[in-house]
């Protein structure tokens, strides 16, 4: 199974238990030799990365969320990795 997931963010204050388990579910994924791809916004001081994770710099209000990559490359990004499976959490 190919996995593709959107959070958030992964920042702990910001991506909160959602954007902890999205992380959760994909390292474990990762560790049980699934092909799995995570993708959230961050802010722009935030610099943490993981494996097969990609984040989007925020920019707008703090709580919108909104990285203009992410909402300008999505579709490519969604359908460059060939993922079986993909996930975006509504609210």
């Amino acid at each position: 199974m190919k996995h593709l997931h959107f959070t958030q963010s992964l920042e702990p204050l910001q991506g909160g238990g959602l954007g902890r388990a999205a992380l959760d579910l994909h390292l474990q994924l990762l560790k049980d030799g699934m092909l799995s791809r995570l993708f959230a916004t961050r802010s722009r001081q935030f610099e943490q990365t993981w494996q097969e994770t990609q984040q989007f710099a925020r920019s707008g209000p703090p709580k919108a969320y909104f990285a203009r990559g992410l909402a300008d490359g999505w579709p490519k990004l969604m359908w460059s990795t060939g993922m079986d499976f993909m996930f975006i959490p509504t609210g």
